[in-house]
């Protein structure tokens, strides 16, 4: 099952994968193109960090593909069976945990 939102502006790509002996849940949350060094030093000397350091975060990591476009992605068990509570509740979690770094990485991105 796939399924794709906005939060906070941001495009979130959700899978679930069944395929396992326990579901899984991949999340990638898009946030935006990582400013040339000129734009902004410290926003890509922050991002560059999180990315070595990925035990920083609470879960999860930041990744920067090949157009330069920021995403954090995870990959969490799904809680319980799989159905639409279980599924809306673990990414809930995730962007819960993950929002305390948002508007580190939001506020001073890109457009």
């Amino acid at each position: 099952m796939d399924f794709r939102f906005s939060w906070r502006d941001m495009p979130i790509d959700v899978v679930v994968d069944e395929s396992a002996d326990e579901a899984e849940v991949r999340l990638r949350l898009t946030l935006g193109k990582l400013p040339f060094t000129a734009e902004n030093a410290d926003l890509r000397a922050q991002v560059r960090y999180l990315q070595i350091r990925r035990q920083e975060l609470p879960l999860g990591a930041v990744e920067v593909d090949g157009e330069q476009t920021m995403h954090f992605v995870a990959c969490v068990p799904l809680a319980g069976p799989v159905s639409s509570d279980a599924i809306v509740a673990t990414v809930a979690q995730i962007l819960l945990r993950l929002s305390p770094y948002l508007p580190l990485l939001q506020a001073r991105r890109r457009r």
